[in-house]
């Protein structure tokens, strides 16, 4: 059946805008449309308005188009960094299953990969792996070091040999971390990490995938979230963030995973110099953040966040150069 919605114009899109309260006295009802038109599109742009309220009549309230665009780039800027330091962080967990796999003497490089990969849950793996043996960048990777048995009555593999240093390459970060914990239980070795991933993971696909990120920032929103126990347990070792604040932001899922993430990156990431550079990229984007502070004085979700991430973002910074009230989880 076919949708009764019809498609809106960019002039139309505008008009939409008006009609629902938003205001264009900042910026020009001609420069949105340019923005729009050049720089995003209207379904993104228009989902930073959840962050805001309505009056009785279904109009929003106090909310101008130049606090929708500026949000929207805030949001860009924190889904490039979640990016940056996720891949700090798959990269270190790699260094450090490596090293240990290396060096375990029960391990001989291939036994694990098939363990790992012969597991029920896991199998649908093999498929994925088969399929990216046609890729431009893991193809040769995979067809060089991996071998397949194939089912006889179909085309599909049913197994998939390969040392564990080539699956280290070639799996997705989701699989990795499956793979990473899967060797840690097997041998009993302590994984600080394990209960922490999933909402590293969650924030890392919505950035990957150019997802909003911060267009959800009600607690009343997220009614049937629950915070990670680890990551709860961690926040609130940091003296600056009362307990009210603690619940209610994290009680909001990206602000809570972002707390994830920083405390992952704290725990594993051990080179001095990236630690440093990620101190400075999250010290820009608090600037970025607050360029134009005046937009967002009377959001108070708004302004709870950047509260918030502040505070998140000066204890990792004095963890980092070892002056710190939280030490490493």
């Amino acid at each position: 059946m076919m949708s009764s919605k019809i498609k809106l114009s960019i002039d139309g899109q505008v008009e939409k805008m008006k009609s629902s309260g938003i205001k264009f006295n900042i910026i020009s009802e001609e420069k949105a449309k340019e923005f729009i038109s050049n720089n995003t599109y209207y379904f993104k742009i228009k989902a930073f308005q959840r962050n805001y309220v309505k009056n009785g009549s279904e109009k929003y309230i106090n909310l101008e188009f130049a606090y929708l665009q500026d949000f929207s780039t805030i949001d860009m800027r924190f889904r490039k960094l979640i990016l940056s330091m996720v891949l700090s962080i798959e990269h270190s967990m790699k260094i450090k299953l490596n090293a240990d796999i290396s060096n375990d003497d029960s391990e001989d490089g291939y036994s694990i990969v098939n363990e790992f990969l012969n597991k029920k849950e896991h199998r649908y793996i093999i498929k994925k792996l088969y399929t990216k043996a046609q890729s431009t960048y893991d193809g040769e990777l995979i067809k060089k070091y991996c071998t397949y048995t194939y089912n006889p009555a179909s085309e599909t593999p049913y197994c998939f040999e390969c040392p564990f240093w080539v699956l280290l390459e070639v799996l997705s970060f989701g699989d990795f971390i499956r793979f990473y914990n899967f060797y840690y239980d097997k041998h009993g070795k302590d994984n600080p990490l394990k209960d922490i991933m999933f909402p590293v993971k969650c924030l890392r696909n919505a950035a990957a995938h150019n997802n909003c990120v911060l267009n959800s920032l009600k607690r009343a929103d997220h009614k049937d979230f629950s915070a990670n126990k680890k990551v709860n347990s961690y926040v609130a070792k940091i003296k600056s963030i009362t307990a009210g604040s603690r619940r209610n932001c994290m009680a909001v899922p990206a602000l809570h995973d972002f707390a994830a993430l920083l405390m992952v990156y704290i725990e594993i990431v051990g080179s001095r110099a990236a630690l440093e550079h990620t101190v400075r990229d999250l010290n820009e984007f608090l600037e970025r953040f607050h360029r134009h502070a005046d937009y967002y004085t009377s959001n108070t979700d708004i302004t709870k966040t950047y509260n918030f991430f502040q505070k998140l973002i000066d204890s990792f910074a004095n963890n980092v150069y070892n002056n710190s009230d939280v030490q490493k989880p």
